[in-house]
């Protein structure tokens, strides 16, 4: 059992899914920590229901709590660091508000608290249309070419983190870099790394936001600013 656990969910236009995201993080929080919150990291150019979805859920349960990501602050590292920034417990989980995983699988990272700092799940299948599982798989090749990291999946949306790690390490990027930045930062401070291996699911509702189209197709300012974020990131650790 865990003395605290914050859970934050990273979240861009999911009214189709946000409730039974919070709902999943509730319960299963519940069943893993003394106390617990769930951060609903909410971007200010969401154009749907979901803020009011989420002020409902606070109203039945005061655990629940909603940040903002202002509308001139883009980037999913911003989502991350304000997730990590506005977490008050000592262990720091944080998945993706779509429901592709599983969050009754949190527990199979536990037991490996008392040697990694860091536990996380590899996608066994990931379940995404062929286009992003193509440039997941050369992105992960170029960080461990440059960055030597032994990891598999580091942009994997189902991570478990002790909080004293961002005691050591400062995090800079805004796009989704973060990910790895935290890992790599964590390794090079002599933070260890675990992998372990859960279940992927296809998306039943909306659309990632840096999708143009349901097939994959990442938006190419999107991937010109991942590219240049790995060679700063390259340059800064050297």
């Amino acid at each position: 059992m865990l003395s605290g656990l914050s859970i934050f969910l990273p979240t861009y236009n999911e009214e189709g899914n946000i409730r039974k995201s919070v709902e999943n993080a509730l319960s299963n929080a519940k069943k893993i920590a003394s106390e617990y919150e769930v951060i609903v990291v909410l971007a200010k150019n969401s154009a749907d229901n979901t803020e009011n979805i989420v002020k409902g859920l606070m109203k039945k349960n005061k655990r629940i709590r909603l940040v903002y990501q202002e509308a001139d602050q883009r980037g999913y590292g911003v989502a991350l660091r304000l997730g990590i920034a506005n977490s008050r417990y000592n262990y720091i989980f944080y998945t993706d508000a779509d429901n592709q995983y599983n969050m009754k699988e949190i527990p199979k990272l536990l037991p490996y608290l008392k040697d990694y700092d860091i536990v996380y799940g590899r996608r066994m299948k990931r379940r995404d249309v062929i286009g992003r599982i193509i440039l997941a798989r050369v992105y992960n090749f170029i960080l461990r070419l440059l960055f030597r990291t032994g990891v598999r999946d580091i942009d994997s949306a189902f991570k478990l983190y002790k909080k004293k790690i961002f005691e050591k390490i400062k995090l800079r990027y805004k796009t989704g870099i973060v990910d790895a930045e935290i890992i790599i930062k964590a390794q090079r401070n002599n933070f260890k790394v675990k992998e372990i291996e859960v279940h992927h699911y296809y998306r039943k509702s909306g659309k990632a936001m840096y999708e143009l189209f349901n097939v994959g197709m990442i938006r190419p300012k999107v991937i010109l600013d991942l590219m240049r974020d790995i060679i700063r990131l390259w340059i800064e650790l050297r």
